[in-house]
């Protein structure tokens, strides 16, 4: 039914939501980047479960796992930007960010609309096929290009002193800068 759906996508954004506070420390403590790849390759596994079985509790159970993989990914994500951005080009980078997510999500969303209206009559269930070539979609593109990721945290030490504001930033492989601005 309409509403058990709807329940079932509710779960991802309810299991979000919960567990967004642990993540976050999670992030903090182990960095972006071990959490992109760690969940990163658990992602994938969302449309893999819808496959095998369709009852309602089962699902359910599913999105509630996936939506804590969804949510540790786009949080690590968003903090990897912010982390290896300078702070003059932060929001350009953020937007760029969210630009091509978008731009990705209704790709995928227009392609499988097209795959599963226009699918040969061979195929019995046109979902089943969707959802396994999300899993290995996602996969591949993990396997891709998480591996190459690089983190580098930009680090900004201010320096009070009585008439001018000194700054120090360190970007890991990139070097240190030294500002002495006047207040």
């Amino acid at each position: 039914s309409y509403f058990s759906i709807m329940l079932i996508i509710m779960a991802q954004v309810f299991a979000s939501f919960l567990t967004m506070d642990f993540l976050g420390r999670t992030v903090d403590k182990h960095g972006s980047r071990k959490v992109l790849l760690v969940t990163g390759l658990l992602v994938p596994l969302g449309p893999l479960f819808w496959i095998f079985r369709t009852d309602f509790v089962y699902l359910l159970i599913v999105e509630l796992i996936a939506g804590i993989f969804f949510a540790g990914f786009k949080l690590a994500a968003a903090n990897f930007v912010l982390d290896s951005t300078r702070p003059q080009v932060r929001l350009k980078c953020l937007a760029y960010y969210n630009f091509f997510t978008s731009i990705a999500i209704f790709m995928g969303a227009l392609t499988g609309s097209l795959i599963f209206v226009y699918s040969p009559a061979i195929i019995k269930n046109p979902a089943i096929l969707l959802f396994g070539l999300s899993f290995f979609l996602r996969l591949a593109f993990a396997a891709l290009f998480l591996p190459i990721l690089k983190e580098d945290r930009l680090l900004e030490i201010e320096i009070k002193r009585a008439s001018t504001r000194h700054s120090l930033t360190i970007i890991p492989n990139r070097g240190v800068m030294y500002d002495v601005l006047g207040k």
